[in-house]
């Protein structure tokens, strides 16, 4: 054969082939040729012009739940640079959510935070073992992303005992930080281990990110860093889980460490079973929740994988059911124009629930949860766009969003938002 012909088969077998290859890949994990989708939920838009955003949801007591607001789209564009907004935790009273006047969102007091350090809350958890609100933050202050942490105190008993009353009454005692890594932003969520000395934390990027956020400026390994996570986030598996450990005998003082010994691509929302035997991350770019084992000495060992029919933020554990509850997003690629500065774009998504197999047998602390993906429950984006959480309580639905503001209160006429 020719020289020409040689190079021309060279050509195609070694860089257009595999470009084509990974470019098909890319597309279809980001839901470009998925078809149509259902919209089961009617929503509404509440509390827009008290909450930037509404990343993550966790259940508290009573039908009140807790949502962080860190205005995550000013910090990851301008980092210490620009006017983003200061991060609050509020309260969300379920009972009363569609009586709008009666369920906006609560902004909650913070006492004893440390003064100076911005307060920019991402993922969140609250346990109902140790009464203790776990927040990851981003202050962008040069010193890393901290997990704050919270004791939650109630309203006292001669208060009014209306959980309207009660969620604006909530209040917040910061109780500790802890800093997983030194590196800016590279922490996503959080979970309490088997008690308030132990707790498990997601880490999505490869690298620090800058002090001046996506719109820089980057110095010339900043630069070479963004594009090489860039561009092997989707297909090369580096990201991994801290286990965080109280030293013992001290009053202060936390090691942390990689705990897990399954690689993913991009570990997310985080979750663990009530006797916080399994812990379960979702790995976004992967399409599905890797399941790990608590082990006796605090490290994570993988025992399986669930299969998600769409790409899933973050992961809420229902206690009474046993379900998981996953954000949905159908169509990922529109949640990259969001981020890329998009403010047209709109976004549908909404909740995947994946619920225990009723011919498997139980769990135990030895045996995961078998579960599976039973159903969707999608919007349309109108009311919210980019969902990053969901929460259900009785028959209402109630949608969180990393970059928009308001929550999404949503009904539908089926059965199936009740656990």
């Amino acid at each position: 054969p020719s020289s020409f012909g040689t190079m021309l088969c060279r050509l195609v077998t070694c860089i257009l082939v595999p470009v084509l290859a990974w470019g098909g890949y890319v597309a279809l994990l980001l839901g470009v040729f998925k078809g149509d989708v259902i919209y089961d939920l009617r929503c509404e838009n509440v509390g827009s012009e008290i909450l930037a955003n509404s990343e993550d949801f966790t259940m508290y007591k009573n039908g009140i739940a807790f949502g962080s607001a860190g205005d995550l789209q000013g910090v990851f564009a301008t980092g210490t640079q620009g006017p983003a907004k200061q991060g609050f935790i509020f309260a969300l009273d379920l009972n009363s959510i569609r009586e709008t006047s009666m369920s906006m969102p609560t902004p909650l007091t913070i006492e004893n935070f440390p003064e100076g350090r911005r307060f920019q809350p991402h993922g969140i958890f609250y346990s109902n073992a140790t009464n203790r609100l776990y927040a990851v933050s981003h202050p962008f202050q040069g010193e890393g992303s901290y997990v704050e942490v919270f004791s939650v105190m109630q309203p006292s008993a001669s208060s009014s005992s209306s959980s309207s009353s009660a969620a604006s009454s909530l209040r917040l005692v910061h109780v500790d930080s802890i800093l997983p890594t030194p590196e800016n932003t590279v922490i996503n969520d959080v979970v309490e281990g088997r008690s308030a000395d132990e707790i498990f934390v997601t880490r999505f990027h490869w690298y620090s990110q800058p002090l001046g956020g996506a719109h820089g400026p980057f110095t010339i390994r900043e630069a070479v860093q963004n594009l090489l996570e860039t561009l092997g986030q989707m297909w090369v598996p580096r990201s991994y889980i801290y286990g965080c450990h109280k030293n013992k005998g001290q009053r202060v003082g936390w090691k942390c460490a990689k705990a897990s010994d399954k690689l993913g691509l991009f570990y997310n929302g985080i979750t663990a079973t009530k006797d916080r035997s399994f812990v379960f991350a979702a790995d976004m770019y992967g399409n599905l929740i890797r399941m790990f084992k608590i082990t006796a000495d605090g490290l994570l060992e993988a025992r399986g994988e669930i299969a998600s029919p769409h790409m899933i933020d973050n992961l809420d554990y229902d206690e009474s059911s046993g379900s998981i509850l996953a954000s949905a997003t159908p169509f990922p690629f529109l949640s990259a124009k969001i981020i890329m500065g998009d403010d047209t774009v709109v976004n549908p998504g909404g909740l995947t629930v994946f619920s225990p197999d009723p011919a498997s047998s139980s769990s135990s602390s030895v045996t995961p949860p078998k579960l599976e993906a039973t159903f969707d429950l999608l919007q349309d984006g109108q009311a919210l766009s980019m969902i990053s959480t969901g929460i259900i309580w009785g028959d209402s639905v109630v949608l969180g969003s990393p970059f928009k503001p308001g929550v999404a209160v949503c009904t539908t006429d089926t059965s199936e938002p009740s656990l």
